[in-house]
């Protein structure tokens, strides 16, 4: 059932006083006058309505048509606009404060609670006004009220973090591939950025000396992230001293829809697809008709190769395809940062010296998992090539992996609740971060 609106009649029920729209007592008016106003209203113009609870901002609905019946009772067809907060989702941080949903939420309501007229532009057109008045709005989604989906379901992205637009906030735009960014995406202050005369992003800088604004403001979205410190340790837990962990690579913020992004990306890369089914020229057999068109007494066939008889072809089946798709590296990046640091936040990140072991015997890996705490699966990253007798030592446990650094991946590292890397893995995942990505 849709959602009725808090103190207000409901779409599905009928006024008091409303006649049916066969009755004879009703007519339709071109135009209404709100109460103790000059004000005057019509159909398909916006309008604030009063609320139950006198704390809340007027409710905001676009009048659909205007009738009053035999004692002159006026009502009103609306179609409600809904703030992003009273939709299912929430409201997110690109949801600008003057921005509203159009829904399918329909309702009639009485004409005297129409507190004045407001205005709800178009998201373009929004974006071009000098001055916005408190009775300016505007959409650019609409709102299935009973399921929470909204139509367009995709907009534009910008800036590194990949939100759509929100006019509410500054964002200075990269002179060369014109894209626009969030000054504390690139390590600035909003009034740092008000002050730029010109600006290009890292992306577009031909060398390093270029790769910051003319006025000397670093562009670099992680200016503000801490490099973390780390005890390093080995399978006899020695203390080994201490290892810096960059912050642009291990202290990110956490974005859950960005490792949902990269794991689906890995599964679909992975996915076989060799899947096949026979289309009707490529099933063996007769192409003779089985039977004559007429006289037999049976439905007519042309072939007994077709979908409907035993042995016969697939219509529309499955054929061999890759089910991979695009994911940008930018993203695919920012997924293992992602990882990573939600596994030094959890404390299930480890480093060690060297991942070399006395011995390939399975007890002596078994024994140290029992010694840590709340370790169900280990994945172990070494820097380069695998040492063998680790190899052998693993490979009859199935709680415990071996990888080397530049197999680590989004997915391996959810699939393991405990992470160990050794000191060359950690340097060599922290200059892989650090490659400039071609383009």
């Amino acid at each position: 059932m849709a959602k009725t609106r808090p103190g207000l009649a409901s779409s599905n029920s009928k006024p008091k006083g409303t006649a049916s729209a066969a009755g004879a007592g009703k007519k339709e008016l071109d135009s209404y006058t709100i109460r103790g106003t000059t004000k005057v209203v019509k159909v398909g113009d916006c309008v604030l309505m009063r609320p139950s609870d006198t704390g809340k901002p007027p409710y905001v609905a676009r009048i659909e048509g205007i009738d009053s019946d035999s004692r002159n009772n006026v009502k009103v067809r609306v179609r409600w606009y809904y703030r992003p907060e009273e939709s299912l989702g929430g409201r997110r941080q690109f949801h600008g404060a003057k921005e509203l949903f159009l829904s399918d939420h329909h309702d009639v309501q009485s004409a005297h609670t129409i507190e004045g007229k407001c205005t709800v532009h178009s998201f373009k057109n929004y974006t071009k006004l000098e001055n916005v008045g408190a009775e300016d709005y505007f959409c650019r989604f609409e709102y299935k009220a009973a399921t929470g989906g909204f139509t367009p379901d995709r907009v534009a992205v910008y800036c590194k973090c990949e939100m759509p637009y929100n006019p509410d906030d500054l964002m200075v735009q990269c002179e060369e591939c014109k894209d626009w960014y969030h000054p504390a995406c690139v390590g600035m202050t909003i009034e740092e950025a008000k002050k730029l005369d010109h600006f290009v992003c890292s992306e577009c800088s031909p060398d390093d000396d270029v790769k910051r604004p003319q006025n000397g403001f670093s562009t670099s979205p992680t200016a503000d992230v801490k490099d973390l410190v780390i005890p390093v340790t080995n399978f006899n837990n020695e203390d080994k001293g201490f290892m810096v962990l960059a912050g642009d690579v291990f202290d990110v913020p956490i974005r859950k829809d960005i490792v949902h992004r990269v794991v689906r990306w890995q599964l679909a890369k992975r996915q076989q697809g060799t899947h096949s089914t026979k289309t009707i020229s490529e099933v063996s057999g007769t192409g003779r008709k089985p039977w004559n068109q007429k006289g037999s007494g049976r439905a007519r066939h042309g072939t007994l190769r077709g979908p409907q008889f035993r042995g016969g072809c697939v219509m529309h089946g499955p054929k061999p395809r890759s089910h991979a798709f695009k994911l940008n590296k930018q993203v695919r990046r920012l997924g293992l940062k992602i990882a990573l640091t939600a596994r030094a936040a959890e404390g299930k990140l480890l480093v060690f010296e060297d991942l070399e072991v006395p011995t390939h015997k399975t007890k002596n890996i078994v024994n140290y998992v029992q010694q840590m705490e709340n370790a169900k699966k280990l994945l172990l990253v070494d820097g380069g090539s695998i040492n063998e007798k680790l190899k052998l030592a693993t490979q009859n446990i199935h709680y415990v992996n071996v990888l080397p650094s530049i197999g680590l991946n989004v997915y391996s590292i959810l699939q393991h609740d405990t992470l160990v890397m050794s000191r060359a893995a950690v340097n060599g995942i922290v200059d892989r971060m650090h490659t400039p990505i071609n383009r």
